[in-house]
Formats: C-alpha cells, sequence, structure tokens
C-alpha cells in the first residue's frame, strides 16, 4: 500500500512539473494502425492502415484520479476511477450522449460496472489516438483469457466539454462514430494477438494512395485500382489486368450461368455453406429470377481496395450508392469470394457513406476525366441488389433470416478475447441497406448485453 502511494506521488509530482499540453495538438509522433476486417469467421490484418497523432501512455490501476497534462487522457482517468469505484452516479456525470444515442450515463456506467467489476486492478492505459473532435484511449484489462481484452474509450475534445466535466462519448448503439471505434478496437485487439505495436510510417511508403480525412487529423494508406467495367458481362471491356480481377469476373460469368452449383466453387468453404443453404431455399424459379436481375442490373465495378489479403471490389448501382463483394487471397494466386451473408465491423463502416466510403474513397473515382461513364436507371430489380449479400427480398418471407444488428467488438460486453471468440461480436447478416429503426436497435442491443454479460459472469465463476 505504501509503495502504491508513493509511486502515485512521483507520478502526479511529475506530471504535474510538465507543461500543459492543449488538447488536438500534433506533437505526438504519427504512427500507423493496421485495419482489421471480416473474412468469414476470422479476423485478418490488411494492408489499410489509418495515420494519426498518437500518444504512447505507461499508465495503470494505481494511475486513475491523477492528473495529466493531456487533458483527454485526464478526463479517462477521472470516469474510469469512478468506474472502478463502482460510482454510478460519479460515473454517469461524466457521459455525454450523442445526437442518435439514446444511452444514458447511467446504463454506460453501469455496464462497465458490473462488466469489469473484477478486472480493474489489471489496467493497462496504452495509447491515446487523436482523431481531431475526440480522442481515442487504447486500454486493456485481465479477464482470464489467452490474450488482455483491449477496448477504446472515446472522450470529447472540445474545451467546452471538458470545461463542463461532460466528455464520455459511450454509446451501446452501433451508429455513427462508435462504428469507426470498433473498427479500430477490433483492429488493437488483433496487435494484442499478436503481441505487437503500432507500425512506423515507413510501412506505408510502397502503396499508392495516402488520403486525408477532411476536418481530421487522419490520412488513409492503402493500394487501390480505380477502374470501369461489367463484371456480369461475357465481354466487358476494361477489365484490369490484375489476378483479383480477373478472378472476380471469372465467378461473376459463373454467376451468370444460372448454375448455382458453379457459382459455390468460387467462395471460402464457410461462405460457400451459407451460398448453398440460401440458394437451397429460394422458391422455385427464385435463383434464375435473382440471375436475371443481376445480370440486367449490371455489376459495375468503379473501384478496387486491395487490402492484402482482402481485395474489396466495389460496385455503383443505377441509384449511385455503392456496394463491395469481398475477394481473398487465400494462398499465392489462388482467390476466392468470401464474407456471404457475413458482416464485419469494417462493412458496417462501408455502410455509413459519410464515415468512409464517400470522404476517402469516392473522390478517386467519382470526379475527373477517369470517372465511370454515368449509369442509367433500368427498372428496380425484384430481388437481391447484392452477391455477397442478398437482401431479404430474395427469400421466401417466413425463411428470410433475421438482420443481425451488429455487436460492438468494443462493448464491455464482448469480454472473450479475439484469440478466443472470432464470430461472436461479428455475425452473418444480410445487407443492412434498409436500416431499422433506432429504438429498435437500441432495444436489441441492450438484450444482447444482457446476455453476453450474464455469459461473461458465468466463465468467471
Amino acid at each position: 500500500m505504501r509503495s502504491s502511494l508513493v509511486r502515485f506521488g512521483l507520478r502526479a509530482a511529475v506530471l504535474l512539473a510538465l507543461p500543459t499540453a492543449a488538447v488536438g495538438q500534433e506533437e505526438e509522433p504519427r504512427q500507423l494502425l493496421p485495419i482489421t476486417m471480416r473474412m468469414d469467421r476470422e479476423r485478418v490484418e490488411t494492408r489499410l492502415f489509418m495515420e494519426a497523432p498518437v500518444q504512447s501512455l505507461d499508465l495503470v490501476y494505481e494511475d486513475l484520479g491523477s492528473p495529466h497534462r493531456n487533458e483527454a487522457v485526464a478526463a479517462f482517468l477521472k470516469v474510469t476511477s469512478a468506474l472502478a469505484a463502482g460510482d454510478v452516479n460519479q460515473a454517469a456525470r461524466f457521459h455525454l450522449a450523442e445526437e442518435f444515442d439514446a444511452t444514458t450515463g447511467e446504463q454506460a456506467a453501469q455496464v462497465y460496472i458490473e462488466g469489469f467489476k473484477d478486472a480493474w486492478p489489471s489496467l493497462q492505459v496504452l495509447r491515446a489516438w487523436d482523431l481531431g473532435a475526440e480522442t481515442d484511449i487504447v486500454w486493456q484489462l485481465d479477464t482470464g483469457q489467452d490474450v488482455p481484452f483491449r477496448r477504446i474509450t472515446r472522450i470529447a475534445t472540445q474545451p467546452a466539454r471538458l470545461g463542463q466535466d461532460r466528455f464520455w462519448l459511450e454509446s451501446l448503439q452501433p451508429q455513427g462514430q462508435s462504428l469507426v471505434r470498433s473498427v479500430l478496437a477490433a483492429s488493437e485487439q488483433t496487435l494484442a494477438v499478436k503481441n505487437q505495436g503500432t507500425q512506423d510510417l515507413a510501412a506505408a511508403d510502397e502503396l499508392e494512395h495516402a488520403v486525408d480525412h477532411p476536418g481530421r487529423p487522419i490520412k488513409w494508406h492503402f493500394d487501390g485500382l480505380t477502374t470501369s467495367f461489367n463484371a456480369i458481362a461475357e465481354k466487358p471491356t476494361n477489365v484490369p489486368q490484375s489476378p483479383a480481377a480477373e478472378f472476380y469476373h471469372r465467378a461473376m460469368l459463373d454467376l451468370r450461368s444460372g448454375d448455382p452449383a458453379r457459382y459455390q466453387r468460387h467462395f471460402t468453404d464457410y461462405s460457400a455453406q451459407k451460398f448453398a443453404t440460401w440458394a437451397a431455399q429460394m422458391p422455385a424459379g427464385g435463383y434464375q429470377q435473382f440471375v436475371d436481375d443481376m445480370v440486367k442490373e449490371g455489376r459495375h465495378v468503379v473501384f478496387v481496395l486491395e487490402a492484402s489479403p482482402l481485395s474489396l471490389f466495389f460496385y455503383q448501382t443505377p441509384d449511385g450508392r455503392l456496394h463491395q463483394d469481398f475477394v481473398v487471397e487465400e494462398k499465392l494466386g489462388e482467390f476466392r469470394l468470401t464474407n456471404f451473408f457475413v458482416r464485419g465491423h469494417f462493412s458496417s463502416l462501408l455502410a455509413e457513406p459519410s464515415l468512409f466510403l464517400d470522404p476517402i474513397l469516392r473522390p478517386l473515382f467519382g470526379e475527373g476525366p477517369d470517372a465511370p461513364p454515368p449509369l442509367f436507371p433500368p427498372e428496380p430489380p425484384a430481388g437481391p441488389t447484392t452477391v455477397s449479400a442478398p437482401l431479404p427480398g430474395a427469400l421466401p418471407r417466413s425463411k428470410t433470416p433475421t438482420p443481425y444488428l451488429g455487436d460492438d467488438s468494443n462493448s464491455v460486453a464482448a469480454t472473450q478475447s479475439a484469440a478466443k471468440v472470432v464470430a461472436s461480436d461479428e455475425k452473418a447478416t444480410p445487407a443492412a441497406d434498409r436500416p431499422l429503426s433506432t429504438v429498435l436497435i437500441a432495444i436489441l442491443a441492450a438484450i444482447g448485453l444482457f446476455l453476453l454479460f450474464a455469459l461473461f459472469k458465468f466463465l468467471r465463476k
């Protein structure tokens, strides 16, 4: 006890002696975070990188409540101190609800307090990502698994919010910036599994694109190919001379054939099983109608995001919306379609265009002399509008899979490590082109959290 007090006193003295740093300053070094994506039931680290200012931290449980020269970190220590002490009211005072969010401070605090009440002494605070209007604090706990459970706490950095002690951006609903947080948390968890840290900027030197995120101190690094071809046409023009694009065209030709077995062979094992189940549930003539609709609509690929080992083929439908198919290079030169009726956090991020598609990708192909020709809308198709994740309308109503609203892998409920559980937080789902109401999302998210907490408490006995 005495050593802890001495350690606390020394840390406080050092921190108070340091000059105060304004929130959002870019004096901190910039680092790369490799983005993790879903591949069937696995998570894979890709060659898509987020670059942002990051401050390395070396804080532990005994530092809770202590001062810190970074105001966002000091705010994090405040709210986490209240959570570790089990003080719902104190923690709730710091909560800042977002516009779309129905989460209350009391609800958020109770989730943390019940979920981690015995694990707080193992707290390690690793780093703080400066994302502009917020700072994302990365921390982890020992929950009895092989790998520490890592999560991210979002802290609003506006001076008014910090001055009013209303800075804790905690949402139980998978929308808006909480989707970005989920992607970053899953990526950080992959680093924990691999026992690795962030990467230096030199790791992205050979990548083709470095795109600034408007209004944020963030840059995205990736390889990609701007194109314009109808992948499902028998003899399309302008097919890129890349092995992944050539494979994708062959797969689309087998879709065009109308033989589900020919198309199924192009999927990874897990996705192939899901495709076979889906095709078998089609009513008489339903699969051929689906194929006819796809051929009529076309598969107008406008961009290929090359995030090895995954390639994301973005295609534009006549209404101007973007969708994507996932292709994985399982072995050198061997490609498969993947993620059939499967949705991960990055897919959820793409489903809200304002978060990544519109500011980062669309400018690469949506303007200028190389933009694809305009697409003239045909009659609206009666069936699905995407191959990797067909819409529920393609199935008989009684057999339509229930849409999965998506857990937040960064939620307190998901306390199993990514090394042990690969599908509890990102599950199979139809395309979420038709969002459910916010109220329904909140109700189902709360039910999911309750069930996952019950499982967590059982596992810890």
